[in-house]
């Protein structure tokens, strides 16, 4: 299992992976400051097939994922909403079939209606040395692991992206039944929920961009407490906060 300890030192990475031998640490600030909206700091977002398909290849070595494009677009217009700046979230992914279908998402729900893009959409290899806040991971695949994301070092560097707020969405049996992407599979079961877990009724405060100052939830906050079924299930909440905020 991963072991959480806070952050220390200079530098600005909320997520930073240390794998030696066996065993595995990632690394990030107190959950006490949570992310307006969200119930965790970071989370592994299973991701199941959408209308009923996982990966696509329509070209040779050309993938995408119709269903983690949508959901990801999803919860960047949820964050828009609750008033994240565009300019701090990063989407990156290892396909540029991925990343061509989520601008292509992004300009029909968001250009289209008049909400903002992302502040970057890229690649793994483009996304090389680029931080942001916060981080939207889309991993594409549901038969196999692509060699690049069995590499440790590869997967720490995508961790190390997110300084606020990391959620990677993906296939949690696909990367749990490939034995050469261990550390995956540890990433998966340390994750906080394998559903993305939204707290409702919070956005940004005005003199404080970052953080709402808050422990994480209890179940006994049930009623602000909201776990993110499927895609279209995030589809319908965000349509919902568009009707009211418009």
């Amino acid at each position: 299992m991963l072991n959480l300890v806070p952050k220390v030192g200079a530098d600005l990475s909320l997520f930073k992976i240390n794998v030696s031998g066996q065993r595995v640490k990632l690394r990030e600030i107190n959950e006490q400051h949570c992310n307006p909206g969200f119930q965790h700091i970071w989370q592994c977002v299973d991701v199941s097939d959408y209308e009923g398909k996982g990966e696509d290849e329509p070209l040779p070595d050309v993938f995408n994922n119709l269903g983690e494009a949508e959901y990801i677009v999803s919860v960047f217009q949820y964050m828009i909403i609750l008033g994240y700046k565009p300019q701090h979230i990063s989407i990156i992914t290892p396909f540029n079939g991925q990343k061509h279908l989520i601008v292509d998402i992004m300009r029909k729900r968001c250009m289209d209606i008049g909400l903002p893009m992302p502040g970057q959409i890229l690649t793994f290899d483009a996304a090389q040395g680029m931080q942001n806040e916060f981080v939207l991971v889309s991993l594409v695949r549901t038969n196999g692991v692509d060699g690049y994301l069995a590499d440790s070092r590869n997967v720490n560097r995508i961790m190390s992206h997110a300084r606020r707020g990391l959620y990677v969405f993906g296939c949690k049996d696909n990367f749990l039944k490939n034995s050469y992407s261990k550390i995956w599979t540890q990433l998966w079961k340390s994750s906080p929920g394998l559903k993305l877990d939204l707290c409702f009724g919070e956005q940004l405060w005005r003199n404080d961009p970052k953080f709402v100052h808050r422990r994480v939830l209890s179940p006994h906050d049930k009623d602000r407490l909201h776990n993110v079924s499927s895609v279209n299930d995030m589809l319908s909440i965000t349509e919902v906060l568009l009707r009211l905020v418009r």
